[in-house]
């Protein structure tokens, strides 16, 4: 046997890493995910998402409130400020919720739905002297039926975000509720 055929295997398998690491032979340009890169594969990138600068809306008028259903138990009553509800370009449908329990109490809380992620999260909470107060946490938490008062359920599968996806407006979305609060229920024509 020759030297060069025992050396032969390694050189060629020491040329194939080489070549497999990049190395001084790697194309110089810009890189797939840098900005100016080649678009081709750009439905292979998730988009990354942004947020658009949240303005808190005026304070909810009773005459504006648009009530509507939760599936399941509680004796509370629940309504959507609507002049609240916008449809912004990052995706999220934000509102005003009214929750008024049977001795009166409100609690009133201005949040927002992100349609592609399933999540809510609040803004902000209402003051007895009709001012916002900032939330504590401005986590987004997943939409859930969560205890009694899991109103963000039907405001999400039957008024903001039909099919996961945000409604195409605003004003749509409050005739839907009015519709089906006269029909006493979100999601008896939806299962």
């Amino acid at each position: 046997m020759r030297i060069t055929d025992a050396l032969l295997p390694v050189l060629l398998a020491g040329l194939l890493i080489y070549g497999c690491s990049g190395g001084k032979y790697r194309e110089p340009g810009p890189r797939f995910a840098e900005p100016g890169a080649d678009t081709r594969f750009a439905g292979l990138r998730k988009e990354e998402w942004k947020e658009v600068a949240v303005n808190l809306p005026d304070y909810p008028m009773a005459e504006d409130l648009q009530p509507f259903n939760i599936e399941g138990r509680s004796d509370n009553n629940f309504f959507v400020d609507r002049r609240s509800v916008s449809l912004d370009e990052d995706g999220v449908v934000r509102y005003t919720v009214v929750v008024r329990t049977p001795a009166g109490v409100e609690n009133i809380s201005y949040e927002g739905i992100h349609c592609r992620e399933q999540r809510w999260k609040s803004y902000a909470i209402g003051q007895l002297d009709r001012t916002w107060s900032e939330s504590r946490t401005q986590d987004w938490r997943r939409v859930e039926r969560l205890g009694v008062n899991a109103y963000h359920v039907p405001l999400y599968h039957a008024y903001f975000c039909p099919d996961g996806f945000p409604v195409r407006s605003a004003e749509g979305a409050v005739a839907e509720m009015r519709r089906s609060y006269k029909e006493g229920g979100p999601l008896s024509d939806r299962r």
